[in-house]
């Protein structure tokens, strides 16, 4: 009986017999578009594509003699050949020759580019971050580095952030149709920013970027919604289509939530500004309120006394008249006295009252006014205040961050350190000094 239990090695040794000794596969010519072209050394490393299929190639000891692309059509004469190491199967290029026909890729991505631009896409009027972005859309796959970096640098750089993740496949035949999906979820949220992201990868794990049904969709957000599209494709050579309809390509998903974090300090620096200016004019509105009200005191205190001394003067002018029509006898006398004297006392009471109900009035007015457009102020100041402590360092600090000083700087990025240098720390509840021992950029 033939045992069917085989070691690693035994199953690579058949299969490189059979493909090595097949005339099928040595010494043939293969036609198809280059993709992932690497050059190290002396070697030269890419993919031939078609639509269904890749194609991994090596060219040996040509390196230096590249002179095509990504993207171009070519035909190779050279040998299948597995690899025993990693039991793949590579084609082995002996030589290599320009096609005149462009490469599927290339040709979709000119007809979408042109179509774009007859419409006028390209020239569109681009949408702009507003001054707080808080609530960002994320597209990206759930379980992806890209995904990773972005909520870890909106976490610590973008405090006021509310993250709304939205899952998508983000390369391979379902890509699309998943980017597709999760843009169109992410329309029924009131969102300030859509950021659409993914690592680094092959032009064809790109590609899901360039598909005209994923294009369509975005060009409806930034069109239609307007809402600001970050384009965060983590990749620095090749150009997606993606890139060139969103409102702010960048070149990395980090890169994106950077460019959040920045309009976020931008606003809360000039919110500390603004505060700062108001404060500045409560106090002086206060001060000038204060001055006037004394003013008006001062102007109705001179108003009185006049007002006082001519009624004393047309007394006495009734006392004289009084004096002279008085009749001879005593009784006629006081009798004429008296009556006229009532008559005065009666209009001078009435006089002082009415200027004691004037003046209460006006005083009680002038102050009412006061106090009201006091306390007005001083609601409007302690708002501002509240705002400004909760987004202070210290109201920051109270979530667990800290700040680092080097000799008395702020330390914004690791690139202002070295190793042994001495820091400052200044927490929550107290400063603590501390030596460098390691540096380690963000992945």
């Amino acid at each position: 009986m033939i045992s069917n239990t085989y070691t690693v090695s035994d199953v690579i040794e058949i299969i490189t017999s059979y493909i090595n000794d097949d005339p099928y596969l040595t010494n043939i010519e293969v036609v198809g578009e280059v993709a992932d072209l690497k050059t190290r050394g002396e070697h030269a490393y890419f993919s031939l594509m078609d639509e269904n299929s890749r194609l991994s190639c090596v060219w040996f000891g040509r390196g230096r003699y590249v002179k095509f692309k990504d993207g171009d059509m070519v035909k190779v004469l050279g040998s299948v050949r597995v690899y025993k190491k990693r039991g793949s199967i590579t084609f082995y290029v002996e030589e290599v020759s320009h096609l005149r026909q462009k490469g599927m890729f290339i040709k979709n991505f000119e007809m979408l580019f042109m179509k774009l631009n007859n419409m006028g896409i390209f020239t569109r009027e681009k949408n702009v971050l507003p001054e707080l972005p808080r609530k960002i859309g994320i597209i990206a796959s759930i379980d992806s580095a890209a995904l990773r970096d972005i909520l870890k640098t909106l976490r610590e750089r973008a405090p006021l952030t509310e993250p709304y993740i939205f899952h998508a496949q983000v390369q391979g035949e379902n890509a699309p149709d998943s980017l597709e999906k999760a843009i169109k979820k992410a329309l029924n949220f009131e969102l300030d920013a859509l950021i659409i992201s993914r690592g680094g990868g092959s032009s064809d794990d790109l590609w899901a970027f360039n598909d005209e049904k994923v294009i369509n969709t975005v060009l409806d957000v930034v069109i239609n919604h307007k809402i600001p599209v970050i384009s965060g494709v983590g990749h620095a050579i090749d150009n997606v289509i993606l890139d060139i309809i969103a409102d702010y390509p960048v070149h990395t998903p980090t890169a994106a939530a950077e460019l959040i974090a920045k309009k976020q300090q931008e606003f809360i620096e000039k919110l500390h500004s603004n505060l700062s200016r108001i404060y500045l004019q409560a106090q002086s509105i206060i001060e000038i309120e204060a001055l006037n009200l004394k003013r008006k005191m001062e102007r109705l205190i001179p108003l009185i006394s006049r007002s006082i001394i001519q009624n004393e003067n047309a007394i006495e002018r009734s006392f004289n008249t009084i004096g002279k029509k008085a009749p001879e006898s005593v009784e006629e006398k006081e009798e004429a006295l008296m009556k006229p004297f009532k008559s005065i006392l009666k209009t001078f009471e009435v006089k002082l009252k009415e200027e004691k109900v004037h003046l209460g009035t006006a005083i009680t007015n002038i102050v009412k006014d006061s106090f009201k457009n006091i306390e007005r102020k001083k609601i409007y100041l302690d708002s501002r205040i509240d705002l400004i402590r909760k987004l202070s360092p210290k109201a920051v600090m109270e979530r667990g961050f800290l700040i680092a000083l080097k000799e008395g700087k702020l330390v914004k990025s690791i690139n202002e350190l070295n190793v042994g240098e001495k820091l400052e720390l200044i927490l929550k509840d107290g400063k603590a000094r501390v030596i460098v021992d390691g540096i380690q950029p963000n992945s």
